[in-house]
């Protein structure tokens, strides 16, 4: 009889584990850029290890990744936000989450509200990263296009895989983007970004997206992002 109680458990914490994760191991993620005006809670922690909270820094901005169950959407953050009385809650209802405009082989596109599907990536780091484009509608409405669904290099793409870059999305806030990278562990920019800029087409592409950036034409593209810290 033990044993058949202790397989029922075992079978229920399995499923569990299963509907939190969702989407076959994948979660929603939600991304929000705060200003230097907002103060963030001083405990962004929940009583719920199904969503993971993380907040990076650079000077006066801020930039705050939720991933959720891979079956939620943005309501269902806020209700588990609620639930959980978090802190966090009061400022998420004053933010909208980011458009994402890049994803390294994207399929499929999704709304803000509906959270984007990521796959979850073991044994990487993660680097948060971000850049100024040019405060020009036409530009930025350019900078969407060429970093749409299909319309990626396959250079590129190929190169980014080659230096160890197992995933790569760009999300923007205005004329503020931000990249969020999984490398492999032992991913250097200084070691393994000297060899990304020697790739087929790199020099191409930076030249090329150079005129969407607020950077130094002539940057390789490991030079031209500012690294976020995490806050802990």
């Amino acid at each position: 009889m033990k044993k058949y109680i202790a397989i029922v458990l075992l079978i229920f914490t399995l499923c569990a584990c299963n509907q939190n994760k969702g989407d076959d191991g994948k979660v929603r993620r939600f991304t929000f850029a705060i200003s230097s005006s907002v103060k963030l809670p001083s405990n962004l922690n929940i009583n719920d290890t199904s969503i993971e909270i993380e907040v990076f820094k650079l000077n006066d901005k801020a930039f705050l990744i939720i991933d959720a169950p891979g079956n939620y959407n943005f309501e269902d953050v806020l209700t588990t936000l609620q639930k959980n009385n978090s802190s966090v809650l009061v400022l998420l209802e004053s933010l909208s989450p980011l458009e994402r405009v890049y994803k390294l082989d994207q399929e499929h596109e999704y709304t803000p509200l509906e959270g984007q599907l990521i796959s979850i990536q073991e044994n990487t780091k993660k680097y948060v990263l971000t850049l100024e484009i040019i405060n020009d509608p036409e530009l930025k409405k350019e900078y969407k296009r060429v970093h749409g669904k299909g319309m990626a290099w396959p250079e590129i793409t190929a190169n980014m895989k080659e230096v160890g870059i197992k995933d790569m999305e760009i999300y923007w806030e205005g004329y503020q983007a931000y990249l969020i990278m999984d490398t492999k562990m032992d991913f250097d920019f200084a070691t393994d970004g000297e060899k990304w800029s020697t790739l087929p087409r790199e020099s191409e592409w930076q030249e090329y997206v150079a005129k969407f950036q607020k950077v130094d034409p002539q940057s390789k593209a490991a030079e031209k992002w500012q690294t976020m810290i995490l806050q802990k």
